[in-house]
């Protein structure tokens, strides 16, 4: 039971994770009220990127569905990465 408990956590996480993504993405592309600069087409489509990726990685690491869920630490780490970069590059841009 707790492998299944595990198995949907760690699925939802990486969905969750990629619907953040991409409402980063969304939410920059459609900027109201404003034109939008080549660096905010630039930073939609990372956010896009970056959800597209973690939807493989949750469909790479939950494929057999009998197996146990892996450690991916680099996946993780990665993510976070992407994360803050992207946090950090928003609010240049907003600032910009």
């Amino acid at each position: 039971m707790s492998s299944a408990l595990q198995r949907e956590r760690t699925q939802l996480s990486w969905e969750r994770t990629a619907f953040s993504f991409m409402a980063v993405g969304i939410l920059l592309g459609f900027r109201s009220g404003e034109t939008l600069v080549q660096g905010h087409r630039v930073l939609a489509v990372v956010a896009l990127l970056a959800a597209a990726t973690a939807a493989l990685v949750r469909r790479r690491r939950l494929g057999d569905p009998g197996a146990a869920v892996a450690p991916a630490p680099w996946a993780v780490a990665l993510t976070g990465a992407v994360t803050a970069a992207l946090g950090m590059a928003c609010a240049v841009a907003v600032w910009w």
